[in-house]
């Protein structure tokens, strides 16, 4: 038995969210971005478990930001890691990446 993908892995961008202004207008905005991947633990013929690969990001990021409202010089500034996880997903992960599970929900205890 062995960990398999069961799907590409999908990207979900969230909204910007403004942190500041430097100099004139240079505008600053963070970007929260999650990556997914459904795994299942399989030999081929008999499934017997289903996970994630969760990895969040922060993307820091900045424009120019002109008269006009165009975004001019756009920069990314930094990318951290924030979170990798592998486990079970949540009844809230199902819900907000859309995941289809091959295998029936287990009660918990």
């Amino acid at each position: 038995m062995q960990w398999v993908p069961k799907t590409m892995r999908a990207w979900f961008i969230a909204g910007h969210e403004f942190q500041r202004i430097t100099g004139e207008r240079t505008y600053h905005w963070e970007t929260t971005v999650n990556a997914i991947r459904q795994y299942v633990y399989t030999d081929d013929t008999t499934t017997t478990d289903e996970r994630i690969l969760h990895a969040g990001f922060k993307v820091l990021w900045k424009a120019d930001i002109k008269a006009d409202a165009r975004f001019h010089d756009i920069t990314l500034e930094e990318v951290k890691l924030e979170r990798k996880d592998f486990r079970v997903p949540t009844a809230d992960d199902i819900s907000r990446f859309g995941l289809q599970l091959l295998l029936p929900k287990q009660p918990t205890a």
